[in-house]
């Protein structure tokens, strides 16, 4: 893959890579489905050196997307960015290809240049922020981690979401609507970014750092110092499901080492925004539970997020895109939390509410799901397993994390018998 991202109105660099238009919002010149432009000027007044973050976040995401995967899963990336500050940001990019190749698993060959167009507007403030502002940008995915968070936040609160594609958008839209309908107080920035052209590659792993860019940037537009990931932290360490579910097979978004790199980036680039993950201690269950103790109502409030990881459900007889399936890893570890928090799971499952021939055809696609939890349940984990996985930062505490994978998957073990299969 050979590929310069560039503000619509630059000249090309590289004519033989392919090109990609980034343009207004809406535009027919873009070449890049984004409801802000290469400045982000519809988020406010963003500094140069993180438009250059979200650009180049942006550039692989895109790439990441326009590249299928073959059967070796590596792909060799090369991409060629326009920023407003090339000089800056040469030295970084070996720790940006670092980042990705951790997140992706891909070989990364990132080039930088000034840009020749010029900023197609001037960045206002257009969040207004009363006496009583935000402390934090907390990402809101539509998944049952950032809704928990949501409810946990006890002041004002911005909240970031990216989406890029219409099952994803209804989960945000459905779990800001019950948020907001239930006394959470705050804003709620929805942006999307993709590319114009068909999506060839589903396993998008580079999201993540965009996601964190986004933020980063709507952190600095508003003069606010830190960005919130609300993750239960058993998902994040990573953890092996079998000789097909670990590493970049399955999603680093929020693994310590990658919050760490990123973190390590930002620094680097004098960008004063910490990135943290305040739910990094808790199991999913643990962190539900607590969000159940703030909302009593909060029964309620899950059913209107997605935590599927395989979102296939048009596939089947009687099913729906837009619900959660409920035999792949995420939605396997999403039920036992409920079960641990000691709610009444009223979320509609494709595997409870499918039957005859749909409901064998979802069993059987999700086989290799279900095993891989059944026979992981009952392994010994010491610090070592932990670091099969990959590096961790070196003030990490290996041994509490050995102590919240044993009750992630005490959360586990509990569900399986439940399940009759």
């Amino acid at each position: 893959m050979n590929l310069e991202i560039r503000p619509s109105g630059s000249s090309p660099v590289h004519g033989d890579f392919a090109q990609v238009r980034w343009g207004n919002p809406g535009t027919p010149d873009s070449d890049v489905n984004s409801t802000v432009d290469a400045w982000l000027s519809e988020l406010g007044d963003v500094s140069d050196r993180v438009v250059d973050l979200v650009r180049l976040a942006s550039s692989a995401y895109i790439a990441d997307r326009l590249r299928a995967r073959g059967a070796g899963f590596s792909r060799t990336m090369r991409v060629h960015v326009h920023l407003t500050d090339s000089v800056a940001w040469t030295p970084l990019l070996g720790d940006v290809e670092r980042i990705l190749g951790w997140v992706s698993g891909d070989k990364w060959e990132l080039s930088v240049s000034c840009e020749t167009g010029t900023r197609t507007s001037n960045g206002q403030q257009r969040f207004v922020l009363d006496d009583d502002p935000p402390d934090a940008v907390s990402l809101l995915s539509g998944g049952l981690d950032s809704l928990s968070g949501a409810v946990l936040r006890r002041r004002p609160s911005l909240f970031l979401s990216h989406t890029d594609n219409p099952t994803v958008t209804g989960a945000q839209r459905r779990t800001w609507k019950w948020l907001t309908n239930n006394g959470v107080d705050g804003t709620c920035v929805r942006i999307s970014i993709s590319e114009a052209s068909r999506k060839r590659e589903s396993t998008t792993r580079t999201r993540a750092l965009l996601f964190y860019a986004l933020a980063v940037a709507l952190a600095d537009a508003c003069h606010i110092g830190r960005v919130e990931v609300p993750e239960n932290g058993f998902t994040g360490l990573n953890l092996s499901f079998g000789n097909d579910r670990g590493g970049v097979l399955s999603t680093r978004s929020t693994h310590p080492w990658t919050m760490h790199l990123v973190q390590n980036l930002l620094d680097d680039a004098g960008i004063e925004v910490k990135l943290l993950n305040p739910y990094e201690w808790l199991t999913k269950g643990e962190l539900v539970r607590a969000a159940l103790e703030v909302s009593a109502e909060f029964d309620l409030g899950l059913v209107t997020s997605l935590s599927c990881a395989k979102l296939d459900g048009r596939t089947y007889k009687g099913g729906n895109q837009n619900w959660n399936c409920g035999l792949c890893v995420a939605c396997l570890t999403r039920r036992a939390a409920i079960r641990m928090a000691g709610i009444q799971d009223k979320t509609p499952y494709l595997a409870t509410s499918l039957t005859g021939p749909a409901l064998i055809q979802l069993q059987a696609r999700r086989g290799l799901d279900v095993r891989a939890v059944t026979s992981r349940i009952d392994v010994e984990l010491d610090e070592f397993t932990l670091l099969e996985g990959g590096p961790y930062p070196g003030e990490f505490d290996l041994g509490a994390a050995v102590e919240l994978c044993r009750r992630g998957f005490v959360e586990l073990a509990a569900l399986m018998p439940e399940l009759n299969l």
